[in-house]
């Protein structure tokens, strides 16, 4: 009987490339439904930036979800039990979209769309590694 050995470190390596760049792709999707709608919503229907970035965020939480779930860990996990690790980190990630909006409101020469914008891009490190230890508990 062969015994079950642990995966060589390239094969490692690989998987979690291949782990990276899955949620990459994913989280560009959400970011980009998140940023349109941000700017759509700012622009379009002037409500105010911090209203128009919870209602965003909103509509790119249930994309990231649905995709993280079934395709970048694709664990075999209770959905519901995942689905509410993800909400915590997902509000996590929130709350520091929201410091990084607020700070470059405040603090620098960008729009209001623009500072929207640039607090996205401030939480992909951290929900990640949240994401793969705790939410969908990669092994």
């Amino acid at each position: 009987m062969p015994r079950d050995r642990p995966a060589s470190p390239p094969r490692l390596i690989r998987s979690e490339l291949l782990r990276i760049s899955r949620f990459s792709a994913v989280g560009a999707t959400a970011s980009s439904v998140h940023v349109g709608v941000v700017w759509a919503v700012i622009d379009g229907l002037n409500i105010r930036p911090l209203i128009a970035n919870a209602i965003a965020f909103s509509l790119a939480l249930g994309i990231s979800f649905v995709g993280h779930y079934y395709w970048t860990f694709c664990e075999n996990l209770n959905w519901q039990r995942a689905l509410w690790r993800f909400l915590v980190t997902a509000l996590i990630g929130f709350f520091l979209n929201n410091i990084a909006l607020v700070a470059a409101l405040r603090f620098s020469p960008m729009s209001s769309a623009m500072s929207a914008v640039a607090s996205a891009c401030v939480v992909p490190i951290t929900t990640y590694l949240l994401n793969r230890s705790w939410v969908f508990r990669v092994q």
